[in-house]
């Protein structure tokens, strides 16, 4: 998703809280469930930023949940 980097530092912030909360499932690889959880990564570019889910074992990428975008409102 894109969109101004305040908006998206507020959902990253949101699915970092979300990954470490003992009490629900972590957001978990396409690939393969065995990897790491899958990290919010804020990426400038041009002249805006954009915001996506990655697993850092393999690069598989995802689109950030609208479950995460209706939380910062």
């Amino acid at each position: 998703m894109k969109g101004s980097y305040s908006e998206l530092n507020n959902i990253r912030n949101i699915v970092k809280e979300w990954q470490s909360n003992g009490y629900v499932h972590p957001l978990t690889c396409g690939n393969e469930s065995r990897h790491q959880n899958l990290v919010a990564q804020l990426d400038k570019q041009g002249d805006s930023f954009e915001l996506f889910l990655v697993c850092e074992d393999c690069d598989w990428t995802q689109d950030i949940p609208p479950y995460f975008i209706s939380a910062n409102k």
